[in-house]
């Protein structure tokens, strides 16, 4: 039985280039919007956030949520909503 939830928690990660790029981006725009927050808590934040993104949606559904953000010109508040659950990494 324990077997089963190692394989079904691999299944859900994401690639390592997805993580990655997701990571960099998260980087770049927490740098931005708290420029005086330490790196360290930046990278934990975005660490989370990839975490808690991951254990939530496949890459597929990801990609989906991302590309209807993308079109609709706005943010999807409901990985925004994943998103800050981390957000206390920042304080």
């Amino acid at each position: 039985m324990l077997a089963l939830g190692v394989l079904v928690g691999c299944a859900a990660r994401w690639p390592d280039e997805r993580r990655e790029a997701f990571t960099r981006s998260c980087l770049a725009n927490a740098r931005k919007t708290r420029p005086t927050a330490p790196e360290d808590a930046l990278v934990a934040y975005c660490n989370c956030a990839v975490e808690r993104l991951q254990e939530r949606y496949s890459p597929e559904e990801f990609s989906a949520i991302e590309a209807e953000s993308v079109r609709e010109k706005k943010p999807a508040m409901e990985l925004v909503r994943v998103v800050e659950e981390c957000a206390t990494r920042l304080r």
